[in-house]
């Protein structure tokens, strides 16, 4: 985010602030809208658990 802090400035100079923190805008939102899809999947659990299902009987 530093990067377009430090040259937002010169773009609204130029007249064109709003389509760069438009753009801006819509980057941090596909990034956040990726993070939350991979959140609600599962893909962010550092440990998975998964369920052992016993198909072989013990014979005593």
């Amino acid at each position: 985010m530093f990067p377009v802090a430090s040259v937002f400035k010169k773009f609204v100079d130029l007249g064109m602030g709003g389509a760069v923190l438009g753009s801006f805008l819509l980057f941090i939102g596909i990034l956040a809208g990726g993070i939350v899809y991979c959140w609600k999947k599962g893909d962010l659990d550092w440990v998975r658990s998964y369920q052992v299902s016993e198909t072989v009987k013990k014979e005593d």
